[in-house]
């Protein structure tokens, strides 16, 4: 298991499967994680914003408060995907 930690804030950013036996480097500018062994290389993209907007493209649409509330209990609703129209909702109240 990887953790990425945000040095600053304190905080575990984000988390990757299981790299054990490979070699992991980040890219020079800090936006990228690459990992290799004899057999395969990984690379993952670490910039928040390019993964929440490449999940907005993929899914098509942002979650509804239902699904907002199944998956992050009670942190307070948003918008996930502001530019795309459809399947989101009012929060419950």
């Amino acid at each position: 298991m990887i953790r990425i930690w945000d040095s600053v804030k304190r905080e575990e950013i984000q988390r990757r499967g299981s790299q054990a036996g490979k070699q992991l480097v980040f890219s020079p500018d800090r936006n990228y994680l690459l990992a290799w062994d004899q057999s395969t290389a990984s690379m993952w993209s670490l910039d928040q914003a390019a993964l929440i907007a490449d999940a907005c493209k993929r899914l098509g649409r942002g979650l509804t408060a239902d699904e907002w509330h199944q998956y992050l209990g009670d942190e307070s609703y948003r918008l996930t995907c502001p530019d795309r129209s459809g399947a989101e909702s009012r929060p419950r109240r």
